[in-house]
């Protein structure tokens, strides 16, 4: 195979830019960018062929003449961690065409759903529908633990957060600075409110522990019961992972 043949390196950032860098093999959700402490940041993207670039290769059909440019194209290019690259190569039957362009849709969508809320509207009285869940009360009783500073990636690590909860904090911290304007205006009014919000997040928090919900699932869990169900509009779900992402970089939700 010739070098003309292989995949232009302006298709493949067009593939790792739709995964947002992520490994699409179902349940994976590696960040593919990672740091190392004597060789700086390392990339370990691999863009493969769905169909293979060679018609002898892993889910090829001998004599099909595709041509180079369709078999390079991003359509046909999935973004993988070396070792589920790996995989689904040496075991072809057990990952056919149609199943990797499942994972490589399921991803990409989720992906274009997690930049659309960063995009949408969030006004006060969106924020204010998502915080009334939490402020209602006004004698909320403290959760248990400290509240102190952590630096995001550790707090990533603890609470074993994907890629894809790494995006959606991104994306909610993006746009944090119109909760902190929401918060400095009501706490003008009441001084208690920027508590009460905190460890009213804080209960939940500690109850879906308590269920044994952790990692991604939690973080999913709290966005919901931010936005006020799974049916929330767009707006409403962008303003609570906005509030949560407010709170996971102040960590006053997820323990440090």
């Amino acid at each position: 195979m010739t070098r003309q043949a292989e995949v232009p390196t302006k298709i493949k950032l067009i593939v790792i830019a739709r995964s947002a860098g992520i490994c699409n093999f179902g349940g994976c959700n590696k960040i593919l960018d990672q740091p190392t402490p004597a060789d700086g940041d390392i990339h370990l993207y691999e863009t493969a062929h769905v169909y293979p670039l060679a018609d002898e290769g892993p889910r090829g059909v001998k004599g099909a003449k595709i041509p180079i440019a369709k078999k390079n194209a991003p359509e046909n290019l999935i973004l993988l961690c070396p070792n589920h690259h790996t995989q689904v190569d040496k075991a072809p039957k057990s990952h056919p065409v149609d199943s990797l362009r499942v994972m490589k849709r399921a991803m990409e969508e989720k992906i274009a759903a997690v930049r659309n809320l960063a995009t949408a509207d969030v006004t006060f009285a969106e924020l204010d529908a998502v915080c009334e869940r939490f402020v209602a009360d006004p004698a909320v009783e403290q959760a248990p633990g400290t509240l102190t500073r952590t630096e995001i990636d550790a707090k990533m690590l603890k609470n074993e957060l994907s890629g894809i909860t790494r995006l959606a904090l991104t994306n909610g911290i993006s746009i944090a600075s119109r909760v902190r304007d929401y918060v400095s205006a009501e706490t003008s009014n009441d001084s208690t409110f920027p508590d009460r919000l905190k460890f009213g997040f804080r209960k939940h928090y500690y109850a879906l522990l308590h269920d044994g919900v952790k990692g991604d699932d939690l973080f999913e869990r709290l966005s919901v019961i931010a936005s006020g169900g799974v049916l929330a509009g767009s707006s409403r779900r962008a303003a609570g992972q906005a509030v949560l992402s407010y709170l996971f970089e102040l960590c006053e939700v997820f323990e440090p």
